[in-house]
């Protein structure tokens, strides 16, 4: 298969330049333009359009739905992450300081002395 420039663009993540379409497609055949989108439509690179009864090529979409739950729970991941350490110290510091006042009020009033 003839080589095409806008291989190195899909790769590197690029975008493609029409004037790299028309250089690459210019002095070859309807069919060797059709085999080379079919190829790539396989490969994923690109996906099919159809407005109306006219055909377009266009870069693969991703769903909507896809995108905000891996974002969405990757960041809940994230938050719980960070979250989860401070919460540890705080109610370490609670029962801390509760424990500390029940031994307080314990030997205030049981006790025959009370404070000294």
């Amino acid at each position: 298969m003839v080589e095409f420039t806008s291989d190195f663009y899909w790769n590197y993540g690029k975008k493609p330049r029409f004037k790299d379409y028309e250089d690459n497609f210019k002095n070859l055949s309807v069919g060797t333009v059709n085999n080379y989108l079919k190829e790539l439509c396989n490969e994923k690179k690109i996906q099919k359009v159809y407005n109306g009864n006219t055909l377009y090529y266009s870069l693969p979409k991703k769903h909507v739905t896809t995108k905000y739950f891996l974002i969405s729970s990757v960041a809940f991941i994230l938050l719980l992450v960070t979250i989860s350490p401070i919460l540890h110290i705080i109610f370490e510091l609670i029962s801390f300081y509760a424990g500390c006042m029940f031994t307080l009020v314990f030997w205030r009033f049981f006790s025959k002395k009370g404070f000294e």
